[in-house]
């Protein structure tokens, strides 16, 4: 029977060099794991950040929408008449004073350099909700139905809601007492 033989590249290992070379490669990989760890934390939380925010847009309502919702009271209102009864955009500023509106505005509807008398119904247009909340209000109060609530943003303009006047403008609540 022959015996092998191995060549030994190195001297025999003794239990302690054994024990230092463990200790080495646990602590080396100690470290770099703990330095894993903590990145794995931060993109964890970093990555809780992003999904939260990008939910509380989508949820929440935005600032500037929610602020654009107004108090009758403090509602800038303008009345316009498009029909050309004399006097009809005053009479429909007065009433709606009574109704608590702050109306700033009134007088004839223009369109480009013209007056226009030749609307047929009336329209209550929002000019600063896109949810129409603030022209509801202001529908509501002169009996305007909801399909003639409109929303045309404009910030060009310090006003919230904008009121023309048809030529319906018998069927308003004003009108029909």
């Amino acid at each position: 029977m022959a015996v092998r033989r191995t060549r030994r590249t190195s001297a025999p290992k003794t239990r302690r060099s054994t024990e230092r070379t463990v200790r080495r490669r646990s602590k080396s990989r100690g470290a770099s794991g703990s330095l894993l760890t903590v990145v794995i934390w931060i993109l964890a939380v970093v990555n809780l950040v992003l999904v939260g925010s990008l939910v509380s847009r989508f949820v929440a309502p935005k600032p500037a929408q929610q602020a654009a919702i107004l108090a009758e009271d403090s509602l800038k209102v303008e009345v316009l008449n498009g029909c050309g009864k004399p006097g009809l955009a005053k009479e429909v500023t007065d009433y709606l004073r009574r109704q608590g509106f702050d109306v700033v505005n009134f007088g004839n509807y223009v369109t480009g350099n013209r007056e226009n008398f030749n609307i047929k119904t009336t329209m209550v247009i929002d000019r600063r909700s896109m949810d129409m909340r603030n022209a509801l209000k202001v529908a509501e109060a002169l009996g305007v139905d909801k399909k003639n609530v409109l929303v045309e943003m404009s910030a060009a303009r310090a006003l919230d809601v904008t009121v023309v006047l048809g030529k319906d403008y018998r069927t308003l609540k004003l009108y029909r007492n």
